[in-house]
């Protein structure tokens, strides 16, 4: 279980945390609970909660291409992280590896 695990950090110690989590949770299920969705870039299921209930589950790109909850704070983090870095580094991409897969 990870709780808010890149919630203090700037987006390049982000990455950088992030590509040690994708070595430890390879093959194993993991609960990841953030605020910061680009911790989740890799989820192959995501549930969106809003005051303790759950209004979307999904993969990334489908939960963007409903244009719902998720998609709207997956937009507006993109723009913020646009702004904090001065346009001189990109938004995190995700990567929805695995969302082929039925999860576990």
């Amino acid at each position: 279980i990870l709780d808010e695990a890149t919630s203090a950090v700037d987006t390049t110690t982000e990455k950088e945390i992030q590509r040690a989590l994708d070595n430890l949770v390879q093959g194993r299920t993991t609960i990841a609970i953030a605020h910061r969705l680009s911790t989740l870039r890799k989820a192959n299921r995501l549930v969106v909660l809003d005051r303790g209930k759950v209004v979307e589950v999904g993969p990334h790109e489908e939960l963007m291409a409903r244009e719902g909850a998720y998609y709207r704070l997956y937009q507006a983090q993109a723009r913020q992280v646009d702004t904090e870095t001065d346009g001189s580094e990109q938004p995190i991409q995700w990567n929805n590896a695995h969302a082929d897969r039925d999860p576990a």
